[in-house]
């Protein structure tokens, strides 16, 4: 029996089911924090972690951006955009997040935020992306 050469694997062909799957986990997480927020009563003032002021919870379409700046996040931004301080914990978190951040974050018309939603979301794309070429490489061996 002859046997057939398999097609080149190439990374284009492997990029629409990955951009699904990513574009549905975003919808999902957002929607999810948009009623989560909503849902959810605030804490009296406005809360403060890490020394970043997060927004208080406001009705509206900035509820689905506003929303990922909970738990974590706060810690990235204040050291995105202050760096780490020996007093305060911050040494608990990895470096490279804030730095992509704050490189990011010099583009004109983006604060912090906005440069960590980008860096996050890149990097969660790239990773499906990757993710799916390598298990189609290992499904052809």
């Amino acid at each position: 029996m002859a046997e057939t050469a398999a097609a080149p694997v190439r990374l284009r062909d492997g990029v629409r089911d990955p951009l699904l799957v990513f574009l549905g986990v975003r919808i999902g997480f957002s929607l999810l924090g948009f009623v989560a927020t909503g849902v959810i009563a605030s804490r009296e003032g406005v809360p403060v972690v890490g020394g970043w002021p997060i927004e208080a919870v406001s009705a509206g379409w900035r509820l689905l951006l506003t929303a990922s700046e909970r738990q974590d996040a706060a810690w990235f931004l204040a050291i995105a955009t202050r760096g780490y301080d020996a007093a305060d914990g911050s040494a608990a978190f990895f470096p490279l997040y804030p730095l992509s951040i704050r490189v990011v974050a010099w583009l004109p018309g983006i604060g912090p935020l906005g440069a960590a939603l980008l860096v996050s979301n890149a990097c969660f794309a790239g990773a499906l992306v990757m993710l799916h070429g390598l298990t189609r490489l290992e499904g052809m061996t």
